[in-house]
């Protein structure tokens, strides 16, 4: 019987060491997916499509669009109290007139320079 019972007991032994080894081996296997499946989303939250590299740039580009925003607002807003002044003031009407198609008032000089040769114009037409 001692023989017996010897070789039931190194059959134990056998079955929890080859246990024990299955068990290290699973611990390995989930240790490893763990780790990959870690690496892999951080890879992507940093370099992805919608990451951190994505985020930062598109970050930028809407503080630019905002800075364009507020730079074109104002030149509106100067183009709007132009557009009111023009229609509220004859002076103004007059003055942009005169500085477009050079107009004179009266006892005033107009000087153009054409072809490095002036010409001097007063409400009459050009002076000679």
């Amino acid at each position: 019987m001692p023989g017996f019972i010897k070789d039931d007991f190194t059959m134990y032994n056998e079955r929890t060491s080859v246990a024990a080894a299955r068990r290290k081996q699973k611990r390995l296997v989930f240790i490893t997916v763990v780790i990959s499946l870690t690496i892999y989303l951080s890879f992507m939250l940093v370099l992805g499509e919608n990451g951190l590299i994505t985020y930062l740039d598109r970050r930028s580009s809407i503080q630019k669009i905002q800075h364009e925003i507020k730079t074109i607002s104002s030149q509106n807003e100067l183009t709007k109290d132009e557009i009111d002044s023009f229609y509220s003031d004859n002076t103004f009407l007059i003055e942009r007139l005169a500085r477009e198609y050079g107009y004179a008032r009266p006892n005033e000089l107009i000087y153009k320079f054409k072809d490095d040769k002036p010409e001097i114009y007063d409400k009459s037409g050009p002076l000679k």
